[in-house]
């Protein structure tokens, strides 16, 4: 493995030296050359070289790829060359091309850069995390990823979460192809993030869908134990019931038992997020709605294909988008414009509890698919106001 910095050439030995003597240089993009065992990873993966591993826990066979006949020592460099080259500059591009794998997570901080345009790498578990010590936003502050296709180890996919930010400002993740997680994990999560820009990703989950499985491909979270349960680990004070605000997901093509969800707790009340917007994006569930507005209090959904292949014909699992909320605390509008939205039971199911109310929802130029097209939204008493013009009604004849 090699590591290209301003024109120069050094070993990744030789760099650890320069560091250990504080030697620092300008905040250019240090190019990370592979160190060779992504690429005996991506023939084996192609080679099918599995070992069936059981998990007893989950009841479950896994496929994966046998690293024994790396060492620990080897598998390391990738992940630990990007680290020294992400804390002495901030800033890093792996080679167009170039195979890569991750032994451990890589643990961003504020201001660092990764630009993995054009490279594949393969994570034997989380791809890219930050560990939080500050809420209100403060633990991430700036933090950009350009590019990558991403894959694990394991032939049906990691059942966890793939790339996770908590308490974060001003992210931005933009071209990047996520294989990693299955249908029972989530390819993003963010967890009390604000200002966040997802654009132009590929969120599809590997393996099978799961008959009645509710996991998300991309989930826009609240910070609680029991939704959080990693941060709340590294410290309790983490879990403090924040929500996400000024979300843009843009651009996007999102497959999953649900496709995309703002999530709620169902076991306490938390703050709502806000400012979401989902545009030009398709996004498809298998199992269960395929978006999920849950504790939020405001967002715009335009431009979309919005899409609900679950089996269910009957129930709030069988919609395209179900907007749904507890509290009623700060509930502003929802606008819903210019959609292709597909469900069975419906296209758009909207409900809440205690007579809480929104404002207002805004429906406009969308094509609405049910089973009955006559019957293809449900808003309840969910919204003092609505604005419902120039939508069109289909019936859905898909199974």
């Amino acid at each position: 493995m090699k590591l290209r910095n301003i024109g120069k050439v050094v070993t990744v030995m030789a760099f650890s030296a320069l560091l250990t003597l504080g030697f620092t240089t300008a905040a250019k993009a240090g190019v990370i050359e592979p160190s060779g065992v992504g690429e005996q990873i991506l023939k084996m993966y192609n080679n099918k070289q599995f070992v069936t591993e059981y998990d007893k826990d989950k009841d479950k066979y896994y496929h994966i790829i046998d690293t024994n006949s790396i060492s620990v020592k080897e598998k390391k460099l990738d992940a630990d060359a990007i680290m020294a080259e992400l804390k002495n500059t901030g800033y890093v591009k792996l080679k167009e091309g170039g195979t890569y794998y991750l032994y451990t997570a890589l643990k961003v901080e504020s201001g660092m850069k990764i630009d993995a345009t054009g490279a594949t790498i393969f994570a034997k578990d989380v791809v890219v995390n930050n560990d939080p010590t500050e809420v209100n936003y403060k633990s991430l502050d700036g933090f950009e990823m350009i590019g990558g296709t991403y894959y694990s180890l394991c032939e049906e996919g990691r059942e966890g979460t793939s790339i996770q930010f908590a308490h974060g400002n001003n992210i931005t993740l933009q071209g990047m192809d996520i294989k990693h997680t299955n249908y029972n994990g989530h390819a993003i999560e963010l967890i009390a993030c604000s200002n966040v820009l997802i654009e132009n990703c590929i969120l599809n989950a590997q393996g099978t869908p799961s008959d009645g499985s509710v996991e998300e491909m991309l989930q826009i979270d609240v910070a609680t134990p029991k939704t959080s349960p990693r941060i709340y680990e590294l410290d309790s004070a983490m879990a403090n019931k924040a929500a996400c605000k000024n979300v843009t997901v843009r651009g996007c093509e999102i497959t999953g038992n649900r496709g995309l969800c703002c999530n709620h707790s169902v076991d306490m009340e938390t703050a709502m997020h806000t400012g979401i917007v989902i545009e030009s994006c398709t996004i498809t569930s298998m199992s269960t709605e395929a978006l999920a507005l849950l504790n939020t209090a405001s967002a715009k959904i335009q431009k979309n294909k919005i899409i609900c292949k679950s089996k269910d014909n009957s129930s709030n699992k069988s919609v395209g988008i179900n907007i749904f909320n507890r509290t009623g605390k700060g509930l502003k509008s929802i606008v819903i414009n210019n959609n292709t939205i597909k469900g069975k039971k419906y296209a758009v199911l909207a409900w809440s509890e205690n007579n809480n109310q929104y404002k207002k929802l805004t429906m406009k130029k969308n094509k609405l698919y049910a089973k009955n097209k006559k019957d293809t939204m449900s808003l309840g008493n969910a919204f003092k106001k609505t604005a419902l013009k120039s939508n069109k009604n289909y019936k859905n004849k898909s199974k």
